[in-house]
């Protein structure tokens, strides 16, 4: 989940960080946006799907409105603009006190950093609020989940790793599942999808940038296995997610049995 307000930059997780909480375990939907007072920043059309195992988190975000189209060649210029609006995330949840941090190994927008925010779980809502840029909760706005399931128990986590990136990850909780592929070639340091756009690149550069896809979709429970409902590269959605684990993957987690991982992983390699 990532905040909406001003985030906190941090390297990485204190010593006394613990795995997520087990109230944020499962797969959620943002259900709303609570503005109490008036916000400096814009709110987001999106629609967005969020799964959490104990470790793992995957976050998908996408906008409403999108150009139908076939393949990122067929964009226009207003079509690019409209893709870099969504947002997208793959990596780690640890948790401090009341504050979680995501730490992120595969984002669709970059240019930042780690977020950090403050969850209150209320039964099956769960409010999260954001911190100003001196790290105290800032209350003007929060998001507001709606959890669809808690996994019942069953996690899959794994990552394809080249050199010291990871290039693709599969994150399962019960029958929904994020998955992630990195853009070929990181965007440079600092600088975020959406400035990255808007500036002097070339359109194929542009279009390079685009083609890093996150996705949500549902295990055995869609139409084919595997199904992706929502996608940040539209025409990924309706149909089986585009790869799954092979032996050069690690996986970091497997709760599931081995007659339930040869049902729903269909001769994919397990560790």
């Amino acid at each position: 989940m990532r905040c909406l307000v001003a985030l906190v930059l941090v390297g990485c997780a204190s010593s006394s960080a613990k795995p997520a909480s087990p109230s944020l375990v499962g797969t959620w939907v943002r259900d709303s946006i609570v503005v109490t007072e008036k916000v400096s920043f814009p709110i987001p059309e999106q629609i967005v799907t969020y799964v959490q195992t104990p470790h793992s988190f995957g976050d998908v975000r996408v906008v409403r409105g999108r150009p139908v189209v076939d393949s990122l060649a067929e964009l226009t210029d207003e079509g690019i603009e409209i893709l870099a609006k969504q947002s997208g995330f793959v990596g780690v949840n640890t948790v401090t006190g009341h504050r979680s941090t995501w730490t992120h190994e595969i984002d669709y927008v970059a240019g930042g950093g780690d977020d950090i925010g403050e969850l209150a779980p209320r039964g099956l809502v769960l409010e999260e609020r954001g911190l100003d840029d001196k790290g105290v909760v800032d209350n003007t706005a929060f998001e507001k989940w709606w959890q669809l399931d808690n996994g019942n128990g069953h996690f899959y986590v794994a990552r394809e790793i080249v050199g010291e990136r990871v290039r693709r990850m599969l994150i399962v909780a019960g029958d929904h599942f994020v998955y992630a592929r990195a853009r070929a070639v990181d965007l440079p340091k600092g600088v975020s999808l959406r400035k990255f756009v808007a500036g002097d690149a070339t359109r194929d550069q542009k279009l390079a940038a685009l083609d890093c896809e996150l996705s949500f979709g549902f295990v055995r429970l869609g139409s084919v296995p595997w199904e992706v409902k929502y996608s940040t590269l539209p025409w990924k959605e309706g149909v089986s997610v585009e790869a799954l684990p092979e032996k050069s993957w690690v996986v970091e987690v497997d709760t599931f049995t081995p007659e339930e991982h040869a049902l729903i992983f269909a001769g994919a390699a397990r560790k």
